[in-house]
């Protein structure tokens, strides 16, 4: 098993299960390194942790059941941390940067967290039992006043949250931001893509793939890779592209737009 381990600066991605299952007590994770799959550190001794400022997506269980107690993020591109990325540790505080807009169920489940602080900025969607199991009763969620149409706070049960201060006391619910509402577009709402991560074929989830009018595919730095002004079946080939962050953006036949991460392994 490995104790230890240096990566050069030059990597910009930690592939699925990476370093999981070993012995690692100290990690410098390099400069330029964009994306940590999942399970990628999973099952370590690590015991403090700082995440650089170009990392813009953490994966599910990238840093769970270690003995982490402390992980600082640095102030930069970070915008989804997934699942259960950082359970089973012994994190005591933890301030989430104002990029964050997605945490995952259960990301710091089972810690020794006795401070939370969420900043004002982007985020939108906190996971079922984020902070379950911590050394807290409740955390606040941040006043999104500078997100156009922000309209507060609601639970999991659809229940609003008063405000604010916009208090979670329920640990065991997810917290979603609520937007001022306008034309309901089933079709986009319900569009869904997979597997995510992916290796080869990406799926999409639809019963009528005419229905959409376009589909763009950039990389990380938004430069457009390809485009498609109209499919025949329900899937992309990626297997050739390199690991990495990419979007995947569709536009459908009435103008709505949706845009996903997609991790390619």
């Amino acid at each position: 098993m490995i104790d230890s381990v240096i990566l050069p600066n030059n990597i910009d991605s930690i592939g699925y299960g990476a370093f999981s299952q070993n012995l690692i007590r100290n990690i410098e994770l390099p400069t330029n390194l964009m994306v940590i799959s999942k399970n990628a550190f999973t099952d370590n001794k690590l015991s403090e942790l700082n995440i650089p400022s170009k990392v813009n997506y953490i994966g599910f269980g990238a840093f769970g059941n270690n003995l982490l107690e402390e992980v600082n993020f640095e102030a930069g591109d970070l915008d989804t941390i997934e699942g259960r990325a950082f359970c089973n540790n012994q994190i005591q505080e933890i301030e989430i940067p104002c990029n964050v807009k997605y945490i995952g169920f259960e990301a710091f489940f089972r810690n020794k967290i006795t401070n939370v602080i969420l900043n004002q900025g982007e985020l939108i969607t906190v996971g079922e039992s984020v902070f379950e199991e911590n050394l807290i009763d409740s955390f606040i969620l941040p006043e999104q006043n500078n997100l156009n149409g922000f309209n507060g706070w609601v639970d999991g049960n659809n229940n609003t949250i008063s405000g604010p201060p916009y208090i979670a006391s329920n640990l065991r619910t997810s917290y979603k931001a609520e937007f001022t509402t306008s034309i309901k577009n089933d079709f986009i709402e319900k569009f869904q893509i997979r597997p995510n991560p992916v290796k080869d074929k990406l799926y999409f989830d639809i019963s009528n793939v005419h229905e959409i009018k376009e589909l763009w595919l950039f990389n990380y730095n938004g430069v457009l890779l390809k485009n498609w002004k109209r499919l025949y079946q329900n899937q992309i080939d990626m297997s050739m592209l390199p690991m990495g962050l990419y979007y995947v953006k569709i536009e459908d036949r009435k103008g709505g737009q949706k845009t996903f991460k997609v991790i390619k392994e």
